[in-house]
Parts: structure tokens; C-alpha cells; sequence
């Protein structure tokens, strides 16, 4: 199987969870005439979250690559909970910063057609 394209998306997230700006930039890959996710980067200027965002964009960037099937990652996400209180955003409530990266992973399904 030969990758015949690759192209990128970037995503800013307002999280009620810090100050700072969030850049999620979202990649993939086309194969056989069907786009796939390939890789996440998470950049903010919170120093705290350096970590957070350093492991969560080698693992999900590693699903993403050796994984068929990756909507489950959505599900993952979204059920970590923080000790701090969540709120609403976009109509919805919010309870962890991986919960909102998941919105942004599935809003960038949608956009890119990706279906299992």
C-alpha cells in the first residue's frame, strides 16, 4: 500500500481549563483513494501542560499510525476527568483538556471524511 498524499489541518482550542491558546494540528495520509489519520501535534504556551501534551501526541500520533481502527480513541479521551471542575463549552460540558482534544480529533474526522 502506497501513500499518495499527505496534508494537515490546524485547529485552535479555548480551553476553560487554561488561558493559554491550544494549537492542534491534525495530519493524514491517503492510501487506496481513502484519507486516514496519521498524526496529532498539541501546542500551548502553559508550561503545566508540556507534559500532558508531549505524551498525548506520541501515543495518539502512534495509534493513529499502527492502528486500522481509531475511533476508540474518542472514547478514551473523552471519559478522563480532571480533579478540577469542568464547564460548559459549546453546549457541552467539559470535564479534562483530553476531553476537548477529542472533540477537535472527531471534528477533524468529519472534516477529512473519515470513516471506519
Amino acid at each position: 500500500m502506497e501513500i499518495e498524499s499527505r496534508d494537515a489541518r490546524d485547529y485552535e482550542l479555548k480551553s476553560i481549563f487554561t488561558e493559554h491558546p491550544i494549537v492542534v494540528t491534525l495530519s493524514w495520509v491517503e492510501k487506496d483513494g481513502k484519507k486516514k489519520p496519521y498524526e496529532i501535534f498539541i501546542n500551548c504556551t502553559d508550561p503545566e501542560l508540556t507534559l500532558l501534551f508531549t505524551m498525548m501526541t506520541r501515543l495518539i500520533s502512534a495509534i493513529f499510525r499502527k492502528q486500522d481502527k481509531v475511533f476508540f480513541i474518542l472514547e478514551e479521551l473523552s471519559g478522563i476527568a480532571t480533579i478540577k471542575p469542568g464547564g460548559f463549552a459549546n453546549k457541552k460540558y467539559k470535564h479534562s483538556i483530553p476531553a476537548e482534544i477529542a472533540d477537535v480529533i472527531e471534528r477533524f474526522f468529519n472534516d477529512i471524511g473519515y470513516k471506519e
